[in-house]
């Protein structure tokens, strides 16, 4: 088995409060059959919905606190686990 590892570099692209902000999480490794869960620090949203499918895992929302947030995700894949931790600012909206 190939050794498994959340491939998404740590710093997430910057969000702006009260705009719609994507981020990707993608892992590589394992069996290839991955179940994703974000396990703390998403920033408070509206309507934040997280979306997976095999290799990548999309989370989405309108941000609506600035702030810096320590975001952590983790993807298992058989018997394998791992974990990351990603840190994401938000932004407040520009006047």
């Amino acid at each position: 088995t190939i050794p498994l590892s959340i491939t998404t570099p740590s710093n997430l692209p910057d969000a702006t409060v009260g705009q719609r902000y994507s981020a990707i999480f993608t892992a590589a490794g394992g069996d290839e059959k991955y179940t994703w869960s974000l396990t703390s620090g998403m920033p408070h949203t509206r309507l934040f919905k997280t979306t997976c499918s095999d290799n990548s895992c999309v989370s989405t929302g309108i941000p609506t606190v600035a702030g810096t947030y320590n975001v952590a995700v983790t993807v298992r894949s058989g018997a394998l686990t791992t974990d990351k931790s990603f840190t994401l600012k938000v932004l407040r909206r520009p006047r």
